[in-house]
């Protein structure tokens, strides 16, 4: 049964997009500012995600530690 489990929330990440699971970490605060924007950087640059959406997650970050 947890290996079920595990194997279905793997294929329900991989058929969300980049930006979207960066996006939910970012919102559900699971992530490390540094990792997190080095990856993006990356994806960015490879294409994998798009300027626009690069720029929100980045303001999403900055919003949040506003918060905290």
């Amino acid at each position: 049964e947890p290996y079920r489990r595990q194997r279905q929330m793997c294929i329900r990440d991989r058929a969300m997009t980049v930006y979207q699971q960066a996006k939910t970490l970012i919102l559900a605060g699971k992530y490390e500012r540094e990792d997190m924007e080095y990856k993006l950087n990356r994806y960015k640059a490879a294409g994998r995600i798009a300027v626009e959406e690069y720029e929100e997650l980045i303001a999403l970050m900055d919003a949040r530690e506003l918060v905290d």
